[in-house]
């Protein structure tokens, strides 16, 4: 960090930028130090989770460059919620994620991922012609996703309680990735989610199937959740 700051001072470099994907709260302290131009940060229709933080480091000056607008691609497939979202004949799920990101008077420029020449085309055409959202259906797209995260609370609320399983099944992300084929429809995104599962390091623990039917989860949960059955039920849609 000393050579980057050495490197602005003598004109080498003009800004230092930070990529960002903690809490929230983080990116507020990491702003405060000073050293920083420029924050990465997600943002996007179904993750408002660092609108705060972002308005905060804007007011600091810095920049705020937003990282999957499109959450990933999750908003260009056919879905529970992409149906929902889809306010209008004439707005496609891809102009509405890109408009909704533009929306915030805190974001500087929107980094959307680009597989061909058509994707290139629609994305430059949507900026071309944008048309800001109004707050009404700001409000509108809100409360169809806030309902759905209100409703993929019935089959877990992420707290985290049951853990640690004695079999060593990771039930909190096990239902993450039920969730987004059961409450959003984001089927094929559940099962790649599902597949890396004890395969990569940031999604340790086993899968359903490894359940042993104990109950030593279902005592701790909160929500009085039906944990064994909800894993069983899990396990027979993934397959394993």
């Amino acid at each position: 960090m000393q050579e980057l700051i050495r490197a602005k001072e003598e004109g080498l470099i003009k800004h230092i930028s930070f990529s960002f994907h903690g809490d929230p709260n983080d990116m507020k302290v990491i702003a405060d130090t000073g050293y920083f131009d420029i924050v990465l940060a997600q943002y996007n229709i179904l993750d408002k989770s660092n609108e705060e933080a972002i308005a905060y480091v804007k007011n600091l000056g810095l920049g705020v460059n937003i990282m999957g607008p499109l959450a990933g691609g999750k908003l260009t497939a056919q879905s529970n919620i992409t149906s929902e979202l889809q306010l209008s004949k004439n707005t496609t799920i891809r102009d509405l994620g890109l408009r909704f990101v533009f929306a915030n008077p805190n974001v500087s420029c929107a980094l959307s991922g680009m597989q061909n020449m058509e994707q290139i085309d629609q994305n430059v055409a949507i900026v071309n012609s944008m048309k800001p959202l109004t707050q009404e259906q700001i409000c509108e797209i809100d409360k169809i996703v806030n309902n759905m995260k209100e409703l993929s609370k019935l089959y877990c609320t992420g707290c985290n309680y049951c853990q640690p399983c004695p079999s060593g099944v990771n039930i909190p992300l096990v239902f993450e990735c039920m969730n987004l084929h059961k409450v959003f429809g984001f089927t094929d995104w559940a099962k790649v989610h599902y597949a890396r599962i004890g395969n990569d390091p940031y999604m340790g623990g086993k899968t359903a199937s490894k359940c042993v039917q104990c109950g030593a989860c279902e005592a701790k949960c909160p929500q009085r959740i039906k944990i064994m059955q909800q894993l069983k039920d899990c396990a027979e849609f993934f397959g394993y």
